[in-house]
């Protein structure tokens, strides 16, 4: 558990390294640096989002406690 706790978070950390990236190639004055850098950045930084929210969705619906209801069982007494 503590595991995927942390791959989630370093997958957060990246998620944010990328988009400051974007945010700085997009102030870049050459085109360059400045569209190769972006887009790049930008499709790094969204397929990371994506596996972030999936990873989440993942551990939320593994670990989240679930309410099953119990079947009641009626067992006849036999002289055996």
């Amino acid at each position: 558990m503590i595991g995927t706790i942390i791959s989630l978070l370093v997958l957060v950390a990246l998620v944010i390294l990328f988009a400051w990236l974007v945010r700085r190639a997009w102030g870049a004055q050459r085109a360059w640096v400045k569209w190769p850098g972006v887009i790049l950045a930008g499709l790094l930084t969204l397929i990371l989002a994506l596996l972030t929210v999936v990873g989440t969705i993942g551990l939320y619906k593994i670990y989240s406690p679930r309410s099953v209801t119990v079947p009641t069982v009626t067992v006849r007494g036999t002289p055996e």
